[in-house]
């Protein structure tokens, strides 16, 4: 493991109590992941990173005759998805500890792959041989995930000190494109952007650093991310006066791949 991804692990199994109750979740994605599914009326799927749960829930909710398997490499998150789901009454899942770059399905078995806001921690070509491997013919891999330029223009990019200079795991359209486009088995089908009027109050997005609702935090030591945090906290006051009332646009997008078989 490198040494960025080892931090990325004993950060999600030092947060994963609180991760569900601080991240962000929107249902567009899922929505339209299922007007893209609705063709089918038993779907074998999977999510791989699926971490605490919060996007499997909705999949499940959403999508007649969906089977999901939660997939992550994060035992901690794992089992915190097993305790939400069930906290919820979900059927129709199961959870496997998995790295993505060995998914544990069979040869041409699944009807979708989806990821929400993980793929800047997989190795990107082994994921998407991956993909290109398990999926039947035409069956269809989600990406979900913000871009490098979209996390330079969130609130968190402009505001927190360094955020957008230390996240360099993210990747650009450019370097997807090049990526899907070199496994033979895939081809891109489409990419939606999604683009969403956030507001919230400056002590919840206080809240959500100091509980690590990004793994970019991992990457600042420990008197680094205080000093960020108060510039952070100034940076806020300065440009919104108004303590409950921070307003800005988020963007993030959807690759939607296809298996050629």
């Amino acid at each position: 493991m490198t040494k960025e991804t080892v931090l990325a692990m004993e950060h999600f199994s030092r947060v994963s109590n609180v991760y569900n109750g601080v991240r962000t979740t929107d249902p567009e994605p899922v929505c339209f992941i299922q007007q893209h599914l609705d063709h089918l009326d038993r779907i074998a799927g999977a999510e791989v990173g699926a971490g605490g749960g919060r996007y499997s829930w909705l999949l499940l909710q959403a999508i007649p005759g969906l089977h999901l398997t939660c997939s992550d490499l994060n035992e901690s998150m794992l089992e915190e998805a097993g305790r939400f789901l069930q906290s919820q009454n979900a059927k129709n899942y199961e959870l496997a500890l998995a790295n993505s770059s060995a998914l544990p399905f069979e040869e041409d078995s699944l009807d979708c792959l989806m990821t929400f806001n993980a793929v800047h921690h997989f190795d990107l070509i082994r994921f998407l041989k991956e993909a290109g491997r398990v999926l039947k013919e035409n069956g269809q891999l989600f990406i979900y995930t913000r871009t490098q330029t979209q996390n330079a223009v969130n609130i968190w990019g402009k505001y927190f000190p360094g955020f957008a200079r230390m996240e360099t795991r993210l990747h650009s359209f450019d370097q997807l494109d090049a990526a899907i486009r070199s496994v033979p088995s895939l081809e891109l089908d489409s990419i939606q952007v999604f683009r969403y009027e956030r507001c919230a109050s400056r002590e919840r997005l206080l809240e959500q650093a100091r509980s690590g609702h990004y793994s970019t935090f991992s990457l600042y030591g420990g008197e680094h991310f205080k000093q960020a945090l108060s510039q952070f906290e100034e940076n806020l006051s300065r440009e919104f006066p108004d303590p409950a009332k921070i307003t800005w646009t988020a963007e993030n997008t959807m690759q939607v791949v296809r298996s050629t078989g």
